[in-house]
């Protein structure tokens, strides 16, 4: 009977598509991060050479698979529709994600909580911020998919927390180990990241190579005290590959190295890495170059003005 069972065991495996490379009579200790035994590692189970389907989670609302074939997560909805996508429900990535959306389904595509119209059919993403996939299937409504592309240079993250069915298997920060649990890895410092995890149900391994930097960019301003400045206000010392939007008296402006109007002005400076710093001042009403030029030509045509007028009455006087 036993042997029976094994054989059936066996037979189901190689139909799938999806036998790995078991030892059925391993009997010692497994890695707890892994489900693999201890010293095996995801990628002696060449992933690559698999093929087909396989589970990954499931619900009553919509289930999630791999299909080793396109290297891609399939989302089957309670409708049968399915998304496609290049990455899973929760990663965090660098890369372009590729997707597929059909347009009979009810779906909403977010960035940073703004609709992207057109988000139908097959597609792809690249600008970083948060996404999310929203779908009305019948009754329910739900999100089957989200994920976060980031710059490899980013502030966006302060831990990176795995998606279900996905375990760390190592992490470094500058060359050295850093703490890590299964699902979670702490990057509230600054340095360079290489995150290393798998995906528990496919074997296959993954990547994630980063700069983290927290650290806001910053404007000298020097003529700026107090949130007042008597004369022009400096943005050259902005930081390489910085980005600077400027509003004066309510209105967005264009970029200037010098900022010489008069006004109210919101100045925000945005790094590479995504961090932010908003600068708030009034330049008052001070005497320019061009404005003590206006003030002598202006002074000049009132005395022209004067001069005109006597001598036109001392003509007068004279007839």
């Amino acid at each position: 009977m036993k042997r029976k069972l094994l054989l059936i065991l066996i037979l189901v495996l190689a139909v799938t598509g999806n036998a790995f490379a078991i030892d059925i009579d391993y009997s010692g200790p497994v890695d707890s991060f892994t489900d693999l035994p201890m010293g095996e590692t995801a990628a002696e189970l060449d992933p690559g050479a698999l093929t087909g389907l396989i589970q990954i989670n499931g619900s009553l609302n919509s289930s999630e698979y791999y299909d080793y074939d396109n290297q891609e997560f399939i989302y089957t909805l309670a409708s049968g529709a399915e998304i496609h996508s290049s990455v899973a429900d929760g990663m965090v990535t660098t890369n372009t994600v590729d997707l597929t959306i059909p347009e009979l389904v009810n779906a909403t595509f977010y960035r940073d909580g703004l609709v992207l119209e057109n988000a139908v059919g097959s597609f792809s993403v690249e600008t970083p911020g948060s996404y999310v996939v929203d779908i009305k299937d019948g009754s329910n409504f739900i999100q089957p998919l989200k994920f976060t592309i980031v710059n490899s240079v980013t502030g966006m993250l302060n831990e990176y927390v795995l998606p279900n069915n996905f375990s760390f298997t190592d992490a470094k920060r500058d060359g050295a180990p850093v703490q890590f649990s299964r699902g979670t890895v702490d990057l509230s410092e600054e340095g360079d990241y290489r995150l290393s995890y798998v995906c528990n149900a496919t074997r296959v391994p993954y990547y994630l190579d980063i700069k983290v930097d927290h650290t806001p960019p910053v404007l000298a301003l020097e003529n700026v005290v107090d949130g007042f400045a008597r004369g022009p206000v400096s943005l050259a010392d902005s930081e390489e590959h910085s980005t600077i939007y400027i509003e004066h008296n309510g209105k967005s402006m264009s970029y200037r190295e010098t900022l010489n109007e008069s006004g109210s002005y919101t100045v925000t400076i945005k790094d590479a890495a995504g961090n932010s710093t908003v600068y708030k001042f009034v330049i008052q009403f001070y005497l320019n170059f061009s404005s003590i030029l206006f003030i002598l030509c202006l002074l000049a045509v009132i005395i022209g003005i004067i001069v005109y007028v006597l001598k036109s009455r001392n003509s007068l006087r004279v007839r």
